[in-house]
């Protein structure tokens, strides 16, 4: 029988992971512990609501962070992004949908304590309120590891290194942790429109080949942004992340330059994110 795990959290600052331990009327819960026979995370359903509390220019990338009962180590993806495209002094809200990843298939360890935490990247975004659930289950659990990076871009049709890893000071391109695949990439980004000024236009990330994969480098538009009006007024934007299958062979120990560019008009600081899931032929 699946173990259905719920949990939700405020995560108020930036750059900072924050343990997802409530579940609304019912409180702080204690951390899940993976059931007996459970191998595995095979779907997770995720979303995202805003807590902006100043209306300034911001924005940026939301993330999930697993560990503990993870058999692989820990496993970083990204869930979505946030921009604030204007300020002023009207009102605006913004609904954010539910996201499903199908098959994540992260392997778990049987009677450990699973550790979800969540954490906003880029410019304060009023400390955002991050759930999740996650549907575990007895499946095959292949070996196979999520890797982010993200990075901010600062000016128009400028390729620019995503170095950053989410929640570490620590910085760098991925290196391919096994001889396998990249199976799926998931991409978003946030934005920062400068006050009253009409612009937008999209956003990509590129995987450069420095080795690490078979075939040319890889291309993923990560969304879209556009200010209609001059005029000053609240504008603000989430975004969905987009989910990208692949079958691209990966060779361990190598490296994959992470890069990205925002083109059409300057719609301010691009903040995008990329989570390359690698799996494990043969597992």
């Amino acid at each position: 029988m699946p173990q259905v795990i719920s949990r939700e959290g405020d995560c108020a600052t930036v750059g900072t992971w924050a343990e997802l331990t409530s579940l609304g009327s019912s409180g702080t819960m204690p951390r899940p512990a993976v059931g007996k026979g459970i191998t595995r995370i095979r779907d997770l359903f995720v979303t995202h609501g805003d807590g902006v509390s100043v209306l300034t220019a911001n924005g940026g990338g939301r993330f999930l962070r697993f560990s503990g009962a993870t058999r692989d180590g820990e496993q970083i993806i990204g869930i979505g992004g946030w921009g604030m495209l204007n300020t002023g002094n009207t009102g605006f809200y913004f609904l954010h949908p539910v996201v499903l990843y199908k098959d994540v298939n992260i392997a778990l360890k049987a009677g450990e304590e699973l550790i979800v935490e969540g954490m906003q990247s880029g410019t304060d975004h009023g400390g955002p309120t991050i759930g999740y659930t996650a549907i575990c289950d007895s499946g095959p659990a292949p070996v196979r590891n999520f890797i982010t990076r993200e990075g901010d871009i600062t000016a128009l049709d400028t390729d620019t290194a995503l170095t950053v890893i989410p929640g570490s000071s620590s910085t760098g391109m991925i290196t391919v942790p096994f001889n396998g695949k990249i199976t799926r990439l998931f991409g978003c980004y946030g934005h920062k429109l400068p006050l009253a000024t009409a612009a937008g236009g999209t956003a990509f990330v590129k995987l450069g080949n420095e080795g690490g994969f078979e075939g040319p480098d890889i291309y993923l538009p990560v969304g879209g942004v556009g200010s209609l009006s001059t005029t000053v007024g609240t504008q603000g934007g989430f975004h969905e992340p987009i989910v990208a299958p692949q079958d691209v062979v990966c060779k361990q120990g190598q490296a994959i330059n992470v890069r990205g560019q925002q083109v059409g008009v300057d719609h301010g600081t691009a903040r995008p994110w990329v989570t390359v899931e690698f799996t494990k032929v043969g597992t």
